[in-house]
């Protein structure tokens, strides 16, 4: 579609996550990819983490931790 001239200002990603630990490396590797693609801002739109720990949001907090502090990298 860029390619084509369509006005794409950048790209929109939906975070749904878990129940597992996120895999930092992974979704760094996947928005490496995007920018080196494209050059153009890369945006989480929604995060989520459906992590399985019975009410205790102390590992939710941590997941979400890691992953602002990678996409502010």
């Amino acid at each position: 579609m860029i390619n084509k001239g369509a006005p794409i200002s950048g790209i929109g990603f939906e975070s749904h996550l878990g129940p597992a630990w996120i895999n930092l490396q992974k979704i760094e590797s996947a928005l490496d990819t995007f920018w080196n693609e494209f050059h153009i801002p890369l945006w989480i739109t929604e995060f989520d983490w459906n992590g399985n720990n019975g009410g205790d949001h102390s590992q939710h907090a941590i997941e979400l931790d890691n992953f602002y502090r990678l996409c502010l990298r």
